[in-house]
């Protein structure tokens, strides 16, 4: 008796236009089971094609290879053209870095200091190549300030940086607190 009210639910669900797939995954039966039972409740073309072109997993790996597709054909032009403009002269690198320094430095005079303010350690650590290469300024007189939030670990924050842009943590200024 069981079986029979399972199959008058699969055949119920299969007259609403559900899938095998959405009926087994209602009924927990077996997908052979269902052919069985519903062998002459076949779906309408018209909803076949519903089913297969709003079918989730279908949607998700033709994302996923667009995505693929679209990585390989970045990569490619990213190897031609990195060929095409590597290596850079040095004025190409003092160039880039006024034009670095031009957005992100400090607009302020001060007599003897080049300021740049950003988050991104591929950002600094580029002004510290430019500093270094075009002004042949020695890494261990560079100093660096940060600004923190007060709920910041100040000392956790002058490692992160110190690695990251092989700096040394003597080189560090007392950082600069951000109240809000």
């Amino acid at each position: 008796m069981a079986k029979f009210k399972e199959r008058s639910k699969a055949i119920e669900l299969r007259k609403r236009g559900k899938s095998y797939s959405q009926i087994k995954a209602i009924l927990r039966v077996s997908k052979s089971t269902l052919s069985l039972w519903l062998q002459d409740f076949p779906l309408t073309e018209k909803r076949l094609r519903e089913l297969r072109d709003w079918n989730q997993s279908r949607i998700e790996n033709y994302i996923e290879t667009r995505r693929k597709q679209r990585e390989a054909i970045l990569s490619d032009i990213y190897k031609i053209e990195k060929r095409k403009i590597l290596p850079l002269t040095p004025k190409d690198i003092f160039i880039g870095g006024l034009f670095l320094y031009w957005g992100e430095g400090t607009k302020v005079k001060l007599s003897s200091e080049a300021i740049l303010s950003n988050t991104n350690p591929a950002i600094l650590k580029a002004f510290i190549y430019w500093l270094e290469n075009s002004f042949n300024i020695d890494r261990n007189d560079i100093k660096i300030r940060l600004q923190l939030y007060k709920d910041m670990n100040s000392l956790k924050e002058i490692n992160y940086w110190s690695k990251i842009l092989n700096i040394d943590f003597c080189q560090f200024r007392k950082p600069y607190f951000i109240n809000l």
